[in-house]
């Protein structure tokens, strides 16, 4: 995470880019796995693995650090409401609730008062997919469900728009 925020200050010091040192952070690692699928089979199952877990660790310390260095001012009520809501989500996953559409709506409010409490809104969807019950992994798990019906319109749609 250091390494690419690093080369980017090295660049951009002193400069008005230099605040965007945060954004570098969560692209290192996944512009290696891609670069790891595109020589297919020649490259060890296990490195795939162990790059894709570093990868995702890499994301979460890059998302908790643009939510606490990119916070400007913070509205305690926002964030306790956002956190209670957090916290009914889990006692719904605790309660083995499975329909998505209580995790959908508890989202999007969580989502909005993050947003309003000066936290970067990005760690609702961190916290909500901690929320979301797994089960097993298969294809009638709730996240399974969510992920199969997000695919396509991420992949086609907001990914192109992202980039």
């Amino acid at each position: 995470m250091f390494v690419p925020a690093g080369i980017f200050l090295l660049f951009n010091y002193g400069t008005t880019t230099q605040s965007g040192a945060g954004i570098p952070m969560a692209t290192d690692i996944a512009f290696a796995l891609g670069i790891l699928s595109l020589l297919g089979n020649r490259v060890p199952t296990s490195l795939k693995v162990f790059l894709t877990a570093l990868a995702v660790i890499d994301d979460l310390g890059a998302i908790i650090i643009i939510a606490i260095f990119y916070t400007k001012t913070l509205l305690w009520t926002n964030l306790f409401i956002a956190l209670g809501i957090f916290t009914i989500l889990l006692v719904f996953n605790r309660m083995k609730v499975r329909n998505l559409i209580p995790y959908l709506i508890g989202g999007i409010a969580m989502w909005y008062f993050m947003l309003h409490s000066g936290v970067h809104a990005t760690i609702t969807g961190v916290l909500l997919a901690f929320a979301i019950p797994f089960g097993n992994g298969d294809e009638k798990s709730t996240s399974y469900i969510l992920q199969h019906f997000l695919h396509k319109p991420v992949a086609f749609i907001i990914l192109p728009i992202l980039h």
